[in-house]
């Protein structure tokens, strides 16, 4: 199984903490204006998957869904929303992850 799915209340007018409301830490490929969530959470432990990984995700995906990367423990967070009509979040979500193994193992056998 690829990373774990959090769901989780839409919460707005949530800003990161540190410069400018975002952490440096965090990378933002949804609406730039938007200090909407997404309302589900994938986790990536960070011993499996390489940040590179997740962030090419979330670019390649922008198309499809909104996605937040940020760190979270020992993971990497990705808050996700769909930003096309007739995407469901579980779908999405289960590619992306996808997605994120693949790229994972691609980087790995050119490591």
């Amino acid at each position: 199984m690829t990373g774990k799915r959090v769901r989780r209340e839409r919460a707005s007018g949530v800003r990161h903490p540190g410069s400018g409301g975002r952490s440096e830490a965090d990378t933002d490929l949804g609406d730039p204006g938007s200090l909407v969530r997404g309302n589900m959470e994938l986790l990536f432990h960070k011993n499996l998957y390489p940040r590179k990984a997740v962030d090419e995700a979330a670019e390649a995906f922008r198309e499809t869904v909104k996605a937040w990367v940020s760190r979270k423990g020992s993971y990497w967070a990705v808050s996700i929303e769909p930003a096309e009509a007739g995407v469901s979040e579980d779908e999405a979500a289960g590619e992306f992850q996808n997605y994120v193994l693949g790229l994972t193992i691609a980087q790995r056998g050119n490591a």
